[in-house]
C-alpha cells in the first residue's frame, strides 16, 4: 500500500518502485486491505491502518513540541496501479491517496488528554515508470496537509499551536540496464510552507533534496555490489543573513546478499 509523506533520503535506485511504497512508512501499523483481482495487471488497493500520531517537535521548527492522536477511525489509504505493459513491459501509472483524522492534545506531557482541535492528515500521490528497451525513468509527486517533511506524519507535521503545514514533493529516476546491472540517477524534493504560529521562535525546514548516482552490478543470483554517490541540502523558512543551506556529501561502497 501506497505510503504517502516525503523521504527521509532516497533510497537505492536500483529498487525502481513507488518513493512512498519504499520509505516514509509512519511505522508499522496494523491493517486490513483488501485488493482487487489483477485485470491485466491493472488492480485496486484499499486499506483501513491504525491510526498514526501526528506530531512536530522544537527540532521540526515547532515553537512547542505538539501531538495530536486518538483518532476515532483508522487511517484509510487507496492505490490504483495500471499496468502499461501493453505499451511497453514494465511500464505503469500510480494514483493514491491517504486520509487520517486526529486530536490534538490540550496537556502535551499527559498522551491522551484530548480537548484540542481536530486535524485531518490528508495527501495525493500520482507517478509511474515508462520503460524503452534498457532505458527506465521513474517520476512521482505528491502533495497535501499534515504530511511532515522527513517521515510520515511523525515529524514536522504541525506548527506549535495545532496547525497543518502544508507539503508537497517529488522523485525523479533515470537507470540504464547493461546486462550484468544497472548505472542510474536520481532526484528528489521535499518542500512545506509555514503554518499557524511558525517562525515565532523556531524556524521550520522549507525543504530538502538530494542527487544520487550509482553503479549496482550483480555479481552473482544473490550478491549485488553497490558505487554509489549522494549529495544532499536541505534549508529553512526565515533565514538570517549569514545563515547557510545544510549541505552533505555520501560516498558508498558495498554489497547486499538478495534471497
Amino acid at each position: 500500500m501506497t505510503r504517502l509523506f516525503f523521504f527521509p533520503s532516497l533510497e537505492n535506485i536500483f529498487i525502481s518502485e513507488s518513493i512512498f511504497s519504499r520509505a516514509n512508512s509512519p511505522d508499522f501499523n496494523a491493517a486490513f486491505r483488501y485488493t482487487t483481482p489483477s485485470a491485466n495487471g491493472t488492480t485496486l488497493s484499499v486499506g483501513l491502518y491504525d491510526p498514526s500520531n501526528i506530531k512536530s517537535a522544537t527540532t521540526d521548527g515547532a515553537a512547542t513540541a505538539i501531538t495530536a492522536e486518538g483518532a476515532n477511525m483508522p487511517r484509510l489509504e487507496a492505490e490504483l496501479n495500471i499496468n502499461l505493459s501493453a505499451i511497453s513491459e514494465g511500464s505503469n501509472i500510480v494514483v493514491s491517496g491517504m486520509y487520517q483524522e486526529a486530536e490534538v492534545q490540550s496537556t502535551q506531557s499527559t498522551a491522551g488528554s484530548g480537548g484540542g482541535p481536530e486535524v485531518n492528515a490528508e495527501g495525493i500521490h500520482v507517478g509511474g515508470t515508462l520503460v524503452g528497451g534498457p532505458v527506465s525513468f521513474t517520476a512521482h509527486y505528491y502533495n497535501g496537509e499534515c504530511l511532515g517533511v522527513t517521515l510520515q506524519m511523525s515529524h514536522g507535521a504541525l506548527s506549535g499551536d495545532g496547525q497543518c503545514r502544508e507539503h508537497d514533493g517529488y522523485y525523479v529516476q533515470a537507470t540504464y540496464n547493461y546486462g550484468g546491472g544497472k548505472a542510474g540517477i536520481s532526484w528528489g524534493g521535499s518542500y512545506q510552507d509555514k503554518a499557524g504560529n511558525d517562525g515565532q521562535t523556531n524556524d521550520p525546514k522549507s525543504e530538502q533534496e538530494m542527487f544520487t548516482a550509482g553503479i549496482y552490478h550483480n555479481l552473482a543470483p544473490e550478491w549485488l555490489a553497490v558505487v554509489e554517490y549522494s549529495h544532499a541540502e536541505e534549508s529553512w523558512h526565515d533565514m538570517d543573513d549569514g545563515d547557510e543551506d545544510g549541505e552533505s556529501d555520501i560516498f558508498s561502497v558495498g554489497m547486499f546478499y538478495l534471497w
